[in-house]
């Protein structure tokens, strides 16, 4: 049976947006799925070729086809994902927008049905897949637990004796606003948009890199998951999220510190690779209650997991785990 994944690509930018679905197109690449790449390009006849490509290849070979989602392509609505791709259809889940946006009702129960046109779904967790069954998402769903992060080797860190926090993104006031609203603890920004007008805290910019090369980057002792206007809590999609941002500190033997009502904070403490805090201003007496001797534990624990990520080892054991569905049934 062809193993096929469809494949959007994007070039390669600061901000690291393309970077999760490079690394699961390349992983399953290595597993033996074929890429079947629909051209994005301006060329209408090249765009139409591919596109004919694409629909011929799941509509006449048996296959198992594996697409991330959002598409981000109009073109592939329902009807043709319903008649056109293989009833071994894989749907893996990035976002899911409507959430994300805090949409209307009717709007998650839109989303939640076109994904239902997929067989298998990976999602994200345990708390991501218990909402979308509150919208009807029907079975067979996978959890993926964390998203793996392919880097160079960078070599093991010791940040034992390191200090400052790292925060990875989008910088701006509008997006970050709560960076700009904290003054007790040593921040080191990695990322676009900075204002450093507006900086009233022990902040230092560290500059922007590709997403390939910011692991090598860092040298702090924590790395800071936090997003949303309040540094007293994080939007309420991190609740059911799992930020890629989570993956590049883990990736790079970084432990974390996250919100207590994420739903990544239930991955670190079962693993314990950091800290869980309240507000922002919990950091500095949470980080001062940890011992070296704990810290040095987090990072033995940190080392296992990144091992994992560099080698794709989620990605892997979720879509095999809908492979192996597929052939009990």
């Amino acid at each position: 049976m062809k193993k096929y994944i469809l494949d959007f690509s994007m070039n390669q930018t600061m901000d690291a947006s393309s970077k999760a679905r490079d690394d699961i197109s390349n992983i399953m690449y290595d597993e033996g799925f074929q890429t079947l790449y629909y051209n994005k390009g301006k060329n209408i006849f090249s765009k139409f070729y591919s596109y004919i490509t694409v629909l011929l290849s799941l509509k006449f070979f048996s296959s198992i086809v594996l697409v991330q989602y959002p598409l981000n392509q109009k073109i592939f609505n329902s009807f043709i994902i319903k008649h056109f791709f293989p009833k071994n259809s894989i749907v893996l889940v990035h976002d899911i927008e409507s959430i994300r946006l805090r949409k209307k009702e009717k709007d998650i129960i839109e989303e939640i049905d076109y994904l239902n046109n997929f067989k298998y779904k990976i999602i994200h967790n345990n708390k991501m897949k218990q909402i979308c069954l509150d919208y009807n998402l029907r079975e067979e769903i996978v959890e993926l637990e964390i998203f793996d992060y392919l880097i160079s080797d960078i070599g093991e860190k010791n940040n034992l004796f390191k200090k400052g926090i790292a925060f990875a993104g989008n910088l701006s006031i509008a997006k970050s606003p709560f960076l700009y609203d904290i003054n007790n603890i040593d921040l080191h920004l990695y990322g676009n948009n900075f204002e450093e007008e507006k900086n009233i805290g022990r902040i230092i910019y560290k500059g922007k890199y590709p997403a390939e090369i910011l692991p090598s980057k860092f040298n702090e002792k924590f790395g800071l998951v936090w997003d949303g206007t309040s540094k007293n809590e994080c939007d309420q999609y991190l609740k059911y999220n799992n930020p890629h941002k989570f993956s590049l500190y883990i990736a790079s033997y970084m432990p974390v510190i996250v919100w207590e009502k994420s739903a990544i904070a239930d991955f670190v403490k079962k693993y314990n690779i950091g800290v869980v805090v309240g507000s922002l201003d919990e950091i500095n007496n949470k980080i001062l209650e940890i011992s070296n001797d704990e810290y040095v534990l987090m990072q033995k624990n940190i080392k296992i997991i990144a091992e994992r990520l560099h080698d794709g080892y989620f990605t892997k054991k979720s879509v095999n785990e809908c492979i192996k569905m597929m052939e009990d049934k």
